[in-house]
């Protein structure tokens, strides 16, 4: 049932982003082999057209997308521009989230997930005891190699006396990425009837996950993702006895005495959660957490650069550009950059900032979800997450709206006690 091959291509794509890590970091250790690996990541849109060329051509029927696409081109050519590869890369990356969900969108009749959702929730439950292993290891260990260490300065972070895990990733960013997308695999499998002790098992990897991974934000914007799924269906949530987390317990009981012993794991755990704890309260009494919350409004609100229509051009802020073709004078000028907000603007002006508004309605106009959902997505893609400058974020919204979206757009069953 459905487009296999469109279907087959979500996934490829899918196991690329999450197992392409182990290449860079456990079998190719050459940096450039790394970035050559990365670059396949950044043209990972680009399989459609190979693979299913009719779907690919749809992107072009929706007047929004080519209308987004045509004002990229145009403030890719800025003359303040360094490079025309400035412009080139920030084509991309401004685009890649909105190519896998307009991919989506202009296809949808022809994907169902069904089946093969297994082989998505085999790696995720796989990323999780992963990240336990890691984080159980010192930062010497080779489980706990970067891509490049040097890229890092040398140093693996830490979070306390733990390592910060990244999973099968080439550093933390990419598990955090992947992180942010489980609760949208939480809620399409309880709405697709699976079982509560699976539902169950899932919400609690995860959260064991985000205190591992020892981010905040991901932490954060996890716990209101899944508060706000759970909140749409609490008429069925509500449903799932407690006595459902019998099964998984055991299961995972047996697991943790089968490598040490429950108690030990259950103390890392906690463990997990005081180092989380402690950098948390930390960087709050420094001020430090605030301003991440705040973001970029102050910025936004009393903007001081000189080109606030059109800005200096994409890819002006991007690293990859600027570490290969070097840094515009105009962004130098500006000062420091760090929210995705404000290096909208000052690559694409209020033009692309209130572009982006737009397109984040238009997307949650487009879905089936309750409208609590619609609210929930429009700010993860306007605000909450960092999809432009960070890839994986950008792979992981976008698979996880998909999911959610063909949940309730299937109209299925809900899980049962």
């Amino acid at each position: 049932m459905g487009n296999r091959r469109l279907i087959q291509t979500f996934l490829f794509c899918f196991f690329f982003t999450t197992l392409s890590g182990v290449l860079r970091k456990w079998v190719f250790t050459s940096p450039a082999v790394g970035n050559a690996i990365f670059g396949l990541q950044l043209l990972l849109p680009f399989v459609f057209f190979l693979t299913n060329r009719k779907a690919f051509g749809r992107l072009f029927l929706n007047t929004v997308f080519p209308l987004y696409l045509l004002l990229l081109v145009a403030e890719a050519f800025n003359p303040l521009n360094l490079t025309i590869y400035h412009g080139l890369l920030g084509i991309v990356i401004h685009s890649y989230f909105w190519l896998f969900i307009f991919l989506y969108l202009q296809n949808r009749e022809e994907i169902v997930i069904d089946s093969w959702i297994w082989p998505v929730l085999l790696v995720c439950f796989a990323e999780i005891v992963l990240g336990m292993v890691q984080y159980q290891q010192p930062a010497t260990s080779f489980i706990n190699r970067y891509a490049n260490v040097e890229a890092v300065s040398g140093n693996i972070a830490n979070v306390g006396k733990s390592v910060r895990v990244t999973g099968s990733f080439s550093y933390i960013g990419g598990y955090g990425a992947f992180l942010i997308f489980v609760p949208s695999l939480v809620g399409y499998i309880f709405k697709q009837g699976y079982s509560p002790n699976m539902v169950l098992a899932l919400i609690g990897a995860g959260l064991v996950g985000c205190f591992m991974s020892g981010s905040r934000g991901v932490t954060y914007v996890y716990a209101g993702e899944m508060a706000l799924i759970i909140v749409s269906e609490w008429r069925n949530f509500r449903r799932i006895r407690f006595t459902a987390l019998f099964i998984p317990i055991v299961i995972l009981g047996l697991f943790f005495t089968l490598y040490g012993n429950f108690g030990s794991i259950g103390q890392k755990v906690l463990t997990a959660f005081d180092n989380f704890n402690d950098r948390r309260e930390t960087l709050a009494q420094s001020g430090e957490e605030s301003r991440r919350i705040e973001g970029d409004i102050p910025r936004i609100l009393n903007f001081q650069g000189k080109y606030p229509i059109f800005g200096v051009g994409l890819g002006a802020t991007y690293q990859g550009a600027t570490q290969l073709f070097g840094t515009s004078r105009y962004v130098e000028e500006f000062g420091y950059v760090e929210g995705e907000l404000i290096r909208v603007i000052l690559e694409g002006g209020f033009v692309l900032f209130f572009m982006r508004l737009f397109m984040a309605w238009y997307l949650a106009s487009r879905l089936a979800v309750p409208t609590l959902l619609k609210f929930l997505i429009f700010g993860l893609v306007f605000y909450a997450v960092v999809w432009v400058f960070n890839i994986y974020n950008a792979f992981y919204l976008a698979f996880g709206i998909i999911l959610i979206d063909q949940a309730y757009y299937r109209k299925p069953g809900v899980a049962s006690t």
